[in-house]
């Protein structure tokens, strides 16, 4: 299976317009949140991304969950995975939106307990994590003035469970970026995307 990852389109519907031109080369596509600044041109970006043939999103720290279900609910082929997990053949996603506690106050931050609970419903048999926020202290999550402002949590699972990729985004200055943590491949597609087989 090709699989398009990508995040943070931040409501740019030229990104979104190549991202489903990409996505003709994939069999599906996934969204690790942020499609949205705080809300602002969510609606333009799922008019383009809705043309896509499926579609697997979360929401960033830009938008909430109720907010994301509400604008998608008329959409067959865009599927919600936030805290859920969706099963095609063998291959098993994850999605775990929202961001790390921040001094932004955006819409969806999570502290590491509320992403440990998360988590924790859930063990080795995942295939793909699907996360907004990054594992901490990683390649993934440090911000161009050198904090690093990911999850603990988010690490602790994976290193624990070794799913075979995680998807994350949400530091812009990371996109590109991959890191193994054991067996699992991290990685920030970026808002261009990246096709990988699974």
């Amino acid at each position: 299976m090709k699989v398009l990852f990508f995040t943070d389109v931040h409501g740019d519907v030229k990104t979104a317009k190549k991202l489903v031109e990409k996505s003709r080369k994939a069999d599906l596509a996934v969204c690790a949140g942020d499609l949205s600044r705080l809300g602002e041109g969510f609606g333009e970006v799922i008019s383009e991304l809705k043309k896509m043939k499926k579609l697997l999103l979360i929401p960033g720290n830009n938008e909430t969950p109720e907010f994301v279900n509400e604008a998608t609910e008329e959409y067959d082929n865009i599927l919600i995975i936030e805290d859920d997990v969706y099963q095609d053949l063998e291959i098993r996603f994850l999605g775990i939106g929202g961001g790390s506690i921040s001094p932004f106050n955006t819409p969806y931050e999570l502290t590491d307990e509320e992403f440990r609970n998360k988590l924790d419903k859930y063990g080795d048999n995942i295939t793909v994590l699907v996360s907004h926020t990054p594992p901490k202290n990683t390649k993934l999550d440090k911000t161009r003035n050198g904090l690093h402002i990911g999850s603990f949590a988010i690490g602790e699972w994976i290193k624990k469970n070794q799913p075979r990729l995680c998807c994350c985004g949400h530091v812009h200055e990371c996109q590109g970026q991959e890191e193994m943590i054991g067996n699992t491949l991290c990685f920030n597609p970026g808002p261009e995307g990246v096709i990988k087989e699974l």
